[in-house]
């Protein structure tokens, strides 16, 4: 859907926008809808997912998402991903887990608001300037599944920039209710890589509470000087400057550590069995090995915290998983591009 306001009023099925003819369409069987997408391999369907009913939900150039209703509960979804990546073999995959159907972003953040407040228009800190989430409506605002992560990006005066550069996060806390005229605090998270060209000068923040699609109504104007810039501009090796090329890399290893965490929590008393009695370095080796992952990731699973590895209704792993394969254009790169993680060996 290329209508931002579209998108905003689509349904979401855990990170897809979903048009209305997609969820009144009677769907197919799963295999006939493959074969036609040019997948012909046999697919092993979690046993409460149906076979039939399937039908795209989300596609760009690599990456096509599919779904189906549960039987008797059509508000809750099976759903699939189906990656054609640039150097490798096209990969499928149901996700473990259903995922609910949710309103869409414009129905889920109906009465919020951001607002700079005076302390931050006063005194802005732009490590992380504070924004409040306000309810402006006159009912009781209740999360659906959402997270109050706000984002930040600078632009000259009076410009609106075209998006937002974003880190992902995993764990983000669960927004809560607000009853009206109540607002939440938050930091607005600026990329460190925003501050690679930025010059001294009048500049206008924009923040965007990514998950909900909302921004501010009013810029925040601050005026950086050069040691401000010195000091947030990060800290590469000589030579070497932020391209898109970077960016998607970063994107591709947090995508490799959120599949290891995946993995591990789907198949973690075998995990722990295999680890049990070494010590660190040879647990991270052991845990690479049985996970088929990097160090990096594989470390990253053994200092989890077992609360983060839960079980949760939503899925904020499954969730962060699939706005990282939305970011890298469905093409998740490495060796199992788009497709989930393998079990433990």
């Amino acid at each position: 859907m290329e209508d931002p306001a579209a998108e905003d009023s689509a349904a979401q099925i855990g990170s897809f926008e979903v048009s209305r003819e997609a969820l009144d369409a009677d769907g197919e069987p799963l295999e006939e809808l493959l074969a036609r997408l040019g997948w012909n391999d046999a697919v092993e369907l979690p046993r409460d997912a149906p076979a039939t009913g399937w039908r795209v939900l989300h596609s760009t150039e690599r990456f096509v998402g599919v779904g189906t209703p549960l039987e008797g509960e059509p508000l809750r979804w099976r759903i699939g991903q189906l990656t054609t990546p640039t150097d490798g073999s096209p990969q499928f995959a149901v996700h473990p887990d259903a995922f609910p159907q949710r309103p869409g972003r414009v129905e889920r953040r109906r009465g919020l608001e951001l607002r700079w407040p005076a302390t931050t228009i006063a005194e802005p800190d732009l490590d992380g300037p504070a924004i409040d989430i306000v309810n402006t409506g006159g009912e009781r605002w209740r999360p659906d599944g959402d997270a109050f992560h706000v984002a930040a990006v600078f632009s000259s005066p009076d410009r609106n920039p075209d998006g937002v550069w974003f880190g992902f996060v995993g764990g983000e806390p669960r927004a809560p209710a607000l009853d009206p005229g109540e607002y939440v605090r938050v930091r607005a998270r600026i990329d460190e890589n925003q501050w690679r060209d930025l010059k001294p000068g009048t500049y206008d923040v924009h923040a965007y509470l990514v998950s909900l699609g909302l921004r501010t109504i009013e810029p925040l104007r601050v005026e950086i000087g050069a040691d401000a810039i010195e000091a947030h501009r990060p800290k590469r090796g000589p030579g070497r400057t932020f391209d898109a090329a970077d960016h998607q890399a970063r994107l591709r290893e947090r995508l490799g550590s959120i599949d290891a965490l995946i993995a591990a929590r789907d198949h973690l008393p075998d995990l722990l069995e295999g680890i049990s009695g070494l010590d660190d370095d040879a647990a991270v080796g052991e845990i690479a090995r049985r996970l088929e992952c990097s160090p990096e990731a594989a470390r990253m699973v053994l200092h989890t915290p077992l609360l983060r590895l839960r079980r949760q209704a939503p899925d904020r792993l499954a969730q962060e998983r699939a706005d990282l394969l939305r970011a890298l254009g469905g093409s998740a790169g490495g060796d199992r591009p788009g497709g989930l993680p393998r079990p433990p060996r």
